[in-house]
């Protein structure tokens, strides 16, 4: 090749490199484009969330706390506190145990675990933590464990505790952003041992120990200075989670929340291998148990233990210390008068070496507890006879067994059985009365006013016991019931509460309101934990039955066994008393279970000594308990009387119109003429001046001693208030049992008022009923057409003129199961 030629072939070469050399060039020089805009949006962004950061602090910084005072605050929270429903406080909870010592005299070891576990950049950040809050970001994404590490700082766990900042626990932006910059401003004026030293000697760390110097003397028995690593590592891991992590009711846990310190603080370099080793092979040693439930300065203490237990059991102790504020049932001064009532009682029945007892009273009206004495002295014994007692309930038991028979058709209160010897069915045990046999005929009515149980256990075999146990657990028996026949006169171990809530379904007219001791619960901010409203399944009891109860339970304290219950012109008259005695065979227990339109009452009484319940002497319900419940109630009847007054009061009265001084001549006849006020013997009850009264409002008194028909306590000028119903809703007492029907009142944005009662609505007024064939109501089974018994599954209640409801015929579908016939 000639050198012209391969000088040519050079040049190709070079410019073909040129070429592509140029070509490389291009997309590096879009990749650095793109990079500079990526540089320049990533600015803009800095840019936007700068200015949005500024204008975030100065949204929440222009109100901040002053933090100079926090020095001079107390972590420790107010305390919990329980009030009666007539606002009288019963008692104040909180377990206040803090002993604050200098930081040079809190073991090292602790120091270094707390902040190794709690945030082991504290001395490196300004308040907040933002590697920490990226970390919980990242764990909350990918599912990890957020109890490992926080990410609140000591500072932020500090001030968040602190009342005067106004900070609480709920999980929001604005708390959070608030907390942060609470947090960086507390930095800015105290160093970090002092907020060090702040921490280490507020914080809780369970059982009612605040700051460590409690707490290493409440599970260690030493003192803060004197903690070893081990001991160190189990104290910093409870603040978290005091309850969860205890080494009292969860030694496990605590354990392992130990050995998750030791792990942190091995990572952060403050313990060496051979000092972690050592800390987790050490078995730890604790100190015994402080009691915490020192109750005994409460009033009505067996009530407020009974609240705060359930309370406790759903929430933890640490959060009921928390400064909640507990608003119950109860009402003071009922409860003043049964204390008396009982310990009276016994001191005049001390005789039959009766000795202890309990008694607890219903609010017909919405199932409140109202009085509750669970025992004769909490100090004694905190076994509350009331919720956790098993007793027989003797005689009072017959009010399911009559129940049952009267419901079902069976036998009614002029049922006329014979008083004689008789066996248990299928057994040869003697059926055991109180008097001597009569051998003659009685009606169901003197049966039970004389509390005869032969007669009874006739009845109960009538209907079965496996119906009498039904009707006993769908009013309100929450314990087993053997189905045996000695059952029917009491042979079944009951909680007085729950035989409370049964007669209770009797004074309400076959509804039964569930017990309830709790109105409202708020949290140390005044934020609603939870509110508690009446429980009420309806339409358990027949009305006729209701009315036959009704009149038999008049008569036991008007002519029988429990005439001590309703009292006399020498010491009062409990006005409408209604009840039944009972008294077990060998008069180990006495009973009285009685009601009035206001409230039911159940009363026991026995022998106890150490624990073991003795034969009384002569120890029957009529003369031990009845005494008490006429005592209580006489008292408590009139308070609840004007409780519902203050309620629903009265409607002014009509003003007189003022005479005229010339009448005005009748231009109309008077049927066309406006009325100015309906007479009282008006019987329209579309007039507006005559409108139902609101269903709480209390009215006339029940009749005594009726005559016949027996005493309805709800019909129409019953204090007690009814359920409301539609205009096309008959009456709940009208209705077959259905255990079904549960009544909840409606959630509402409305105040609720101190009884926490439902909404009421007042009760439509009644069509007139043409007197040749009036409406009734009937209960008609679904699937039948026919008219309902109680063992159709399903039914719906209608209004119809009586001479149709003659016609239907009975439900013959569904039939009692076997052994309930």
């Amino acid at each position: 090749m000639t050198k012209r030629a391969a000088k040519a072939a050079s040049g190709q070469t070079k410019g073909s490199l040129r070429v592509s050399s140029a070509m490389r060039r291009s997309p590096r020089g879009r990749i650095k484009n793109l990079l500079a805009l990526l540089f320049l949006m990533g600015e803009l962004v800095v840019a936007a969330l700068l200015i949005v950061g500024l204008a975030i602090f100065y949204r929440f910084s222009s109100d901040l706390p002053n933090v100079n005072l926090l020095s001079s605050q107390s972590l420790i929270p107010a305390a919990t506190s329980i009030w009666s429903e007539d606002g009288v406080l019963l008692g104040t909870l909180q377990q206040i145990n803090r002993k604050p010592v200098p930081l040079n005299e809190i073991s090292p070891f602790l120091k270094d675990a707390t902040i190794a576990i709690e945030d082991h950049r504290f001395y490196h950040h300004f308040g907040i933590d933002i590697k920490g809050i990226l970390r919980a970001a990242y764990i909350d994404l990918t599912g990890g464990n957020p109890t490992r590490e926080g990410a609140s700082t000591l500072t932020q766990q500090l001030v968040r505790n602190v009342g005067i900042f106004g900070l609480n626990h709920q999980k929001s932006y604005a708390r959070k952003i608030r907390e942060a910059l609470i947090a960086m401003r507390v930095e800015q004026l105290y160093s970090k041992d002092e907020i060090l030293d702040l921490y280490l000697n507020n914080v809780y760390y369970g059982a009612g120990a605040y700051g460590v110097e409690a707490a290493a003397r409440t599970y260690f028995g030493k003192s803060a200075a004197d903690l070893d690593l081990s001991q160190a590592a189990l104290l910093a891991g409870l603040p978290q989670l005091p309850s969860a992590y205890s080494p009292f009711s969860h030694p496990d846990r605590a354990i392992e929340r130990r050995d998750e310190v030791l792990d942190a603080m091995l990572r952060y370099g403050y313990i060496n291998r051979a000092q972690y080793e050592a800390a987790k092979s050490e078995q730890l040693h604790f100190a015994t148990p402080p009691r915490t439930r020192k109750g005994y300065n409460f009033k009505a203490p067996y009530f407020v233990w009974y609240v705060l237990n359930d309370l406790i059991r759903r929430y933890g102790l640490d959060f009921v210390e928390s400064g909640l504020k507990i608003q119950t049932t109860l009402n003071w001064k009922m409860q003043q008068a049964a204390e008396k009532a009982l310990e009276q009682g016994l001191e005049r029945a001390s005789y039959t070496g009766a000795n202890q007892g309990c008694l607890v009273c219903l609010d017909n009206s919405n199932g409140a507890i109202r009085a509750m004495v669970g025992g004769r002295s909490f100090l004694a014994s905190q076994f509350n006879i009331v919720t956790q007692g098993l007793r027989q309930p003797g005689s009072t038991f017959k009010l399911f067994d009559y129940a049952a028979a009267f419901d079902t058709g069976k036998a009614d209160l002029n049922t006329t059985f014979r008083d004689e010897p008789i066996v248990y069915p299928n057994s040869h045990k003697l059926v055991h009365d109180f008097e001597n046999y009569t051998g003659r005929s009685m009606t169901c009515k003197e049966a039970i006013a004389r509390s005869v149980n032969t007669i009874a256990v006739q009845v109960a075999e009538l209907v079965g016991i496996k119906t009498v146990i039904a009707y006993a657990h769908r009013m309100g028996i929450t314990t087993p019931i053997a189905p045996y026949y000695p059952s029917a006169i009491g042979a079944s171990a009951v909680h007085p509460l729950d035989l409370c809530v049964a007669y209770s379904v009797v004074a309400n007219n076959g509804i039964l309101r569930k017990p309830m001791a709790l109105l409202r619960v708020t949290d140390a901010e005044g934020n609603i934990v939870e509110e508690h409203f009446p429980q009420e399944q309806d339409g358990l009891l027949r009305k006729s039955t209701i009315d036959q109860l009704n009149e038999a339970f008049e008569a036991v304290v008007t002519e029988g066994t429990g005439v001590a219950a309703r009292g006399d012109d020498s010491n009062g008259i409990v006005p409408n008393a209604h009840g039944k005695t009972g008294t077990t065979s060998d008069f180990r227990d006495a009973w009285f279970a009685g009601y009035t339109p206001e409230l039911t009452t159940v009363i026991w009484c026995g022998r106890v000594h150490h624990g073991r319940y003795l034969p009384m002497s002569n120890g029957q319900g009529g003369v031990v308990c009845a005494p008490i419940w006429h005592d209580f109630m006489i008292k408590a009847v009139p308070i609840e009387q004007k409780y519902l007054a203050a309620l629903n009061p009265a409607p002014p009265a009509p003003q007189p119109k003022p005479a005229s001084p010339k009448p005005a001549p009748q231009t109309q006849p008077a049927q066309l003429q406006q009325p100015s006020t309906p007479s009282n013997n008006s019987t329209s009850s579309a007039s507006p001046t005559t409108a139902a009264p609101t269903p709480s409002a209390p009215s006339s008194p029940l009749p005594s001693n009726s005559q016949s028909g027996g005493t309805s306590l709800n019909n129409t000028g019953s204090p007690i208030p009814p359920t409301p119903t539609n205009p096309s809703t008959p009456n709940s007492n009208d209705l077959l049992p259905s255990p079904q029907n549960v009544s909840t009142p409606p959630a509402t944005n409305a105040p609720t008022p101190s009884h926490l009662a439902p909404n009421h609505i007042a009760a439509p007024p009644t069509p007139p009923k043409h007197k040749s064939d009036p409406m009734v109501t009937v209960t008609i089974c679904v699937d039948s057409h026919e008219k309902a018994t109680i063992w159709c599954p399903a039914t719906i209640t209608v209004q119809m003129p009586a001479s149709q409801a003659r016609k239907l015929k009975t439900c013959t579908l569904h039939k009692p199961p076997p052994g309930a016939g």
